[in-house]
């Protein structure tokens, strides 16, 4: 009876114990360190709100797809590109979109909309050392308008209600100033994207425009001269913002920890690993390197941005 009763315990044992390396095996098997993030994102979607029009977006985006692609060896990068600011926070909100590139406006914004979901990952930074640009206002040069004092009374474009420099900033700061854009202009609307808002000065749509600026060599302005689509001499600036910091590239935070750290390594070595197209894809004025950030640097913005969505709840009810 002893022997069987210690038979018994031993066969208890073994089983016992096999299902236990058994159990430790599965747990495992789904933590290899072997086990790459392409087997499970082998496309990867990134997404972009853009100051230019769509088609000139898509094509200087084929040069980032094309260099991700055989940087983080997926089968494929894909570029979702929205209409507006909005479209890309959605679809990234949705999971649609792995990594986008954000004002900070928009990046607030997407932040808000996930409850926290994204994470700031890398800004641009000038090769001056500069990590930040202005809102700015243009007028045309053949105007009257010398300073922002002449505007009163007159009509400004925003460039879309989700862009940093081309509608919260200049809304909170001239407001603060007690120029609040619903009362002390005429109108206001929007341009759709930054370089609409400067089209819609230049064809006399509006008198003034809010848009981006770095510096003299370094704007929208100079952007769209650079494409022959403007002659920057006709343009005036009359207003300039406090600095604000560059907006970020983001991720979703749920996606593994190594393949946020692959982008970040493809994106800030790209200038070294593939210059032809980084020069490509940067406007030849805008030169950059770019840079790892934290949500941290953008706190300031969101709540900036609580402050001009009280606001505009308020007008709505009104």
């Amino acid at each position: 009876m002893k022997k069987k009763c210690l038979f018994f315990l031993l066969v208890l044992f073994t089983v016992l114990n096999a299902f236990s390396n058994g159990g430790n095996e599965s747990a495992n098997t789904s933590v290899n360190k072997n086990e790459k993030w392409q087997d499970k994102y082998p496309v990867v979607f990134i997404s972009a709100v853009s100051s230019e029009n769509e088609a000139d977006r898509i094509a200087r985006y084929k040069f980032l797809q094309d260099y991700l692609q055989e940087q983080l060896k997926v089968q494929k990068v894909e570029f979702f590109a929205a209409s507006d600011y909005a479209g890309t926070i959605e679809a990234q909100a949705a999971g649609k979109v792995h990594f986008a590139r954000y004002g900070t406006a928009s990046y607030a914004r997407a932040y808000r909309t996930t409850n926290g979901g994204v994470e700031a990952l890398m800004c641009d930074l000038s090769i001056d050392g500069s990590s930040g640009y202005h809102s700015v206002l243009w007028v045309r040069k053949d105007s009257s308008y010398k300073s922002i004092d002449d505007l009163k009374g007159k009509s400004l474009v925003f460039a879309d209600p989700n862009s940093t420099s081309g509608f919260l900033v200049p809304t909170f700061y001239l407001t603060k100033a007690g120029m609040d854009p619903d009362i002390y202009f005429s109108r206001t609307g929007f341009g759709g994207n930054h370089e609409g808002a400067i089209l819609a000065v230049i064809d006399g749509t509006y008198d003034a425009a809010a848009n981006f600026y770095t510096n003299e060599e370094s704007s929208n302005v100079q952007r769209m001269n650079d494409k022959g689509m403007i002659d920057k001499n006709d343009l005036r600036l009359i207003w300039k913002s406090p600095v604000i910091t560059n907006g970020p590239w983001a991720a979703l935070k749920d996606l593994p920890d190594q393949m946020k750290k692959d982008f970040i390594d493809a994106i800030i070595n790209w200038p070294e690993r593939d210059n032809n197209s980084w020069t490509s894809y940067y406007s030849p004025s805008q030169p950059v390197k770019t840079i790892e950030v934290g949500h941290e640097r953008y706190s300031d913005f969101i709540e900036m941005q609580k402050w001009v969505d009280a606001k505009e709840k308020e007008k709505a009810s009104q």
